[in-house]
């Protein structure tokens, strides 16, 4: 959908001069400020107190027709596309409709200037005006007289205040540490901590936390705070912004509150994205899952409260008391295969108010709007966002809880070490068969007797003597009749070492041995107990036929290999978790794969290991609606992806990546060309970016996600194109955090910190001498088109390289910040760079740019810029070298 993508960048040639003059006033050739010995509270470095978003001055009384309009060149305004529900619709207006005046005014222009002209006049007109409009339709002139909506909402969702006070380390509380900063060491419980050493911080000779805030400080200059509050007030707008797809509905269904809160405290961004970013980490497997619905806004409806007070379960709480005295991974599985009828009914709860109908359009629909050369007709997409406000996506997340709840002694850390010393160690490494419930049971699988289900009866018992051709501690493709029962067909869906083959209601339930096994068919449970096995199936991939899968490895270099999308850890209409605990893996995919959801959760975890990651399109820790997840813990990993891949968050998803230690690589990009250099240019929309979908080819559109790729330890390497590193793309939220290492970062366009099309950015390196390159710009900290991008690199000697418009860029009333805190650094790139801000060519609004350095005695400029000095830029632009 997104491969005619159009931006517009408006570049702009400018002299900027610097002269020396009195803080209090602003000259038009700019403004130099001595900053020396002046201290910041690098703690609250971009705190923002005396400017800010006031609701009083918003003009809720702007007018809406609702249509999407082109050019018709010399003619006036082609109607391309009319909103359902709207007051164009209303009142009679159709696709291809010319309207030729407005009020006996002309529409005639050139350039497009007629479309913002006419935009403008509607807007004036406002709320509840009936504006006259001449429509020529098949050779005949008309005049339609519509009734207007008002173009902004009036009711904006915004996150619990006691949600933000916790994610941004508690902003409305002083505090109280003594560092202004700190580098990253080595945690408890294996988490990435921050107390940094004596050693570390005379290293970079920390300053006292004294002195205002940098921003406080900056506004002293009247004429720059003016500009500032005209620019954060225009942002703070764009939270009310009524999109495409809705009518005249009060509020919006697919707006992250998170992304409202950050819309209206731009300044806000670094310690929001940070906190998000440190809460999501710090929280075991249930708990990251229970903060994603949060994220979303997802609630249960009857009692108001987040996903685990709805559900019961309690994701930080310890380990059930059952499952304490679990002592046997046979024992474990049983509770989970106990659990399944419960999470399955969640999962079909989730989708009650669906026909059926509605439900297989849905499913085969939805993936469309973002699988490229796909197409997917307005009347389509208008149809797919409104069937998904009847999925609960409560059911799902809360399904998924209970089910984690069953595998806490698999999943969480402690249990991890349990089991390396329980299970593996163990000489009984044989399963017998689970005891199904009976909602689980198939029509060709017939009760199993008390006597199978006891925790001591194991596959090796299962048949004594030798029967056939069938051995004792193995099934063979011919079959099994064992004790109790108990029977199923094999056919060669299984292969190689397969201890046990089970048939259910919601899909087979499959163990393996610790020889080297198979697996061609579709699963709902895999557990296979050793050896180097391929996977080329589902492999833990749920689908509609398959609400739940689970597939667990526990050791051996494994190979997982399909040309098959939703695959590998995807819950797709349901719940997908693939587990793999110890060897050097491949994973190799299409498209939604490897930790990535549709209207569910999925879930890929790889405990340890060197591993590689291969896939198509959307993968590698994608959500839209719902949560995608991809945890690496250990080894030097390779993820390989050509779009929309590594921490993305589409429309109410959330997607991440985590990769907790190894000197890792990731690539995304080198397929799909991007229209404006196609020859040397590619879409990446990858690595830590958020994406809505933007009404621009069609005249229907949603908000976006978060997605966010958080790399703990090592020294990595980043290889982007267009859109990609921390970015985000028409309302949602793009973050990339790496913690530690010296790093590579290489893109190409709107990249590296940079939030387009009213959205937010967040790129953050926590240490180490990191490079960041662009080909081409408008990246490294850039805001566009009432975007919001930051770039922040605590520490190191960092090199910073682009063409053209970057390293601090406000664009068409964007905020655009880089900010790099110590370290001798060096700012490489062409004009319209570093700290600098630019009058729109739409609205009488500047956009916000700044670049800060603020320590360090041989920074490099393009500009020569003194030591100590605060420079104002002519049109808002703002540079720190301190």
């Amino acid at each position: 959908m997104l491969n005619n993508i159009s931006y517009f960048i408006f570049l702009y040639c400018s002299v900027f001069g610097i002269a020396t003059v009195n803080l209090a006033a602003l000259a038009d050739e700019g403004t130099q400020v001595s900053v020396k010995g002046q201290g910041f509270d690098t703690k609250n470095f971009f705190h923002l107190e005396d400017v800010g978003f006031k609701k009083d001055r918003v003009d809720f009384n702007k007018g809406w027709l609702g249509i999407f309009m082109e050019n018709a060149e010399g003619k006036g305004v082609l109607v391309k596309e009319i909103t359902q529900g709207s007051p164009a619709a209303e009142a009679g207006l159709k696709a291809g409709d010319i309207i030729t005046k407005i009020n006996d005014e002309s529409t005639l222009g050139t350039d497009d200037l007629n479309l913002i002209q006419f935009k403008k006049t509607i807007e004036v007109i406002g709320a509840g005006g009936i504006p006259a409009l001449t429509i020529f339709r098949d050779n005949t002139e008309s005049v339609f007289h519509p009734r207007l909506f008002g173009k902004l909402l009036k009711n904006v969702t915004e996150p619990d205040p006691s949600f933000i006070s916790k994610t941004g380390h508690k902003l409305t509380k002083k505090d109280e540490n003594t560092l202004p900063l700190s580098l990253p060491s080595q945690g408890g419980k294996g988490q990435v901590g921050y107390s940094a050493s004596k050693k570390e911080t005379n290293m970079y000779s920390v300053p006292e936390n004294t002195g205002p805030s940098f921003i406080k400080f900056a506004i002293k200059n009247e004429k720059y705070k003016d500009m500032l509050d005209a620019t954060v007030q225009r942002i703070g707008e764009e939270s009310y912004v009524r999109e495409g797809f809705q009518s005249n509905a009060d509020t919006n269904p697919f707006r992250l509150s998170l992304i409202n809160y950050l819309f209206l405290h731009a300044f806000d961004t670094p310690k929001i994205g940070e906190g998000i970013i440190d809460t999501f980490c710090k929280k075991d497997l249930r708990s990251q899952i229970d903060y994603a619905a949060a994220l979303l806004d997802v609630k249960d409806e009857q009692d108001k409260g987040v996903v685990n007070k709805a559900s019961g379960v309690s994701p930080d709480a310890e380990p059930l008391k059952e499952m304490e005295k679990t002592d046997s991974l046979q024992k474990q599985l049983q509770m989970v295969i106990d659990s399944l009828p419960s999470v399955v009914s969640l999962v079909k709860e989730a989708f009650r108010d669906l026909s059926k109908e509605e439900f297989d359009f849905l499913y085969q629909n939805t993936h469309k709007v973002w699988i490229p050369n796909e197409r997917i007709e307005s009347h389509d997409l208008a149809r797919v966002l409104a069937l998904s406000q009847k999925v609960d996506l409560a059911k799902l997340f809360k399904a998924t809880l209970l089910l984690l709840s069953k595998l806490s002694l698999a999943t969480d850390e402690q249990g991890i070490a349990e089991r390396k010393k329980t299970y593996l160690g163990s000489i009984q490494t044989n399963l017998s068969p689970f005891c199904l419930p009976a909602s689980l049971l198939g029509a060709r699988q017939p009760a199993i007797s008390d006597e199978a289900c006891m925790p001591n009866y194991h596959a090796e018992n299962m048949t004594g003597a030798r029967r056939g051709d069938v051995s004792t501690d193995r099934i063979s493709s011919s079959g099994l009749q064992g004790k109790g029962g108990w029977g199923t067909e094999l056919l060669q869906d299984f292969t190689g070492d397969i201890l046990i083959v089970q048939d259910t209601r919601i899909g087979k339930i499959v163990v393996g041995g610790r020889g080297t096994s198979y697996y061609y068919a579709d699963a709902a449970i895999i557990i296979d107990l050793g050896g180097n096995d391929y996977y080329f199936n589902n492999a833990g991939a749920s689908s509609k036929d398959v609400p739940v899968s689970l597939c667990i490895d526990f050791s051996g270099d494994d190979t997982y290999q399909t040309d098959a999308p939703f695959t590998q850890g995807t819950g797709r209409f349901g719940i997908g978790l693939l587990i793999d605990y110890q060897g050097n893996d491949q994973y190799s995919s299409k498209d939604f794969s490897q930790g990535a959801c549709l209207f569910g959760v999925g879930l890929l975890l790889d405990i340890d290991g060197k591993d590689y990651y291969n896939g198509h399109v959307i993968n590698q820790g994608v959500g839209c609606f719902g949560a995608g997840l991809l945890s690496d813990t250990k080894g030097n990993d390779v993820y390989f992806s050509r779009q929309f891949a590594q921490g993305v968050g589409f429309t109410k998803g959330f997607g991440a990546l985590i990769d907790a230690d190894g000197d890792d690589y990731y690539f995304a990009g080198g397929v799909y060309p991007d229209f404006r250099d196609p020859g040397r240019s590619y879409q990446s929309m990858s690595q830590g970016i958020g994406m809505g979908i933007r009404p621009e080819e069609t005249i229907v559109g949603a908000s976006g996600g978060v997605g966010m790729l958080v790399d703990q330890k090592g020294t990595d390497t980043y290889h982007g194109d267009y859109f990609s590193q921390g970015s985000g793309y028409y309302f949602s939220l793009g973050l990339l955090y790496d913690r530690n290492g010296n790093d590579r970062y290489y893109a190409g366009r709107y990249a590296q910190g940079t939030g387009i099309h009213s959205a937010i950015g967040f790129l953050k390196d926590t240490s180490g001498d990191d490079a960041y390159e662009c080909t081409f710009g408008v990246s490294q900290g850039c805001g566009h088109d009432t975007g919001i991008g930051f770039l922040v690199d605590d520490y190191g000697n960092d090199t910073y390289r682009s063409k053209t418009t970057s390293q601090g860029v406000g664009l068409e009333k964007g905020i655009g910040i880089l900010a790099d805190f110590f370290g001798n650094d060096m700012y490489d790139a062409n004009d319209h760079s570093q700290g600098v801000s630019l009058l729109s060519k739409t609205e009488d609004i500047l956009g916000i740019g700044i670049l800060i350095d603020n320590q360090g005695n041989h920074d490099v400029f393009h500009d020569t810029i003194a030591e100590n000095l605060l420079l104002y830029r002519p049109n808002g632009g703002l540079v720190l070298n301190k």
